[in-house]
C-alpha cells in the first residue's frame, strides 16, 4: 500500500495536469495486465505439468528481450543510427568539390560532375559523352 502512496505521488508531481488522464489509464491496464499473466502461467503450468519448465521458458524469454533491448540501445548511440546525416554530408561535400582539381573539360571534371556518369541523358554506351571520341 505504500508503495501505491508514493507512486501516486511521483506522478503527481512529474506528470503534467493535462496528462493525468493518460497515465491513469496507462496505470489500469498496466495493473490489469497482473492476473491476466496468472491465469496465463497457470494454464501453462497445467498443460505442460512442470513448474521448472515454465519458469525456464519465462526466464529465456526475459533473457531474449533483455539482449534485443540492450542490443537496440546500443544501436541507437552508435554511428550507424545516424547514418543518413553522414550520407547527407557525404553526398554535399562529394557536391561542392566536384571537378575542384581537374580543369574544366578533362574527363575526371566529367566523371565527378553530377549527371555525367553512365545511364545519364547525353551518354554514350560505354558512359562518354555523346560528343567525345
Amino acid at each position: 500500500m505504500l508503495l501505491n502512496v508514493n507512486t501516486v505521488a511521483l506522478r503527481q508531481a512529474i506528470v503534467p495536469p493535462q496528462l493525468y488522464g493518460r497515465v491513469s489509464v496507462a496505470q489500469v491496464l498496466a495493473w490489469s495486465a497482473i492476473p491476466l499473466g496468472s491465469l496465463a502461467g497457470a494454464a501453462a503450468i497445467n498443460l505442460s505439468g512442470s513448474v521448472t519448465g515454465v519458469y525456464a521458458v519465462i526466464g529465456g524469454l526475459t533473457a531474449a528481450f533483455a539482449f534485443a533491448f540492450a542490443f537496440a540501445f546500443a544501436f541507437a548511440f552508435s554511428p550507424v543510427a545516424h547514418g543518413d546525416r553522414y550520407l547527407a554530408e557525404a553526398a554535399g561535400r562529394r557536391a561542392g568539390s566536384a571537378g575542384a582539381g581537374h580543369p574544366p573539360g578533362s574527363r575526371a571534371a566529367e566523371r565527378e560532375g553530377a549527371g555525367h556518369g553512365p545511364g545519364s541523358p547525353g551518354t554514350g554506351p560505354a558512359g562518354r559523352s555523346a560528343g567525345a571520341g
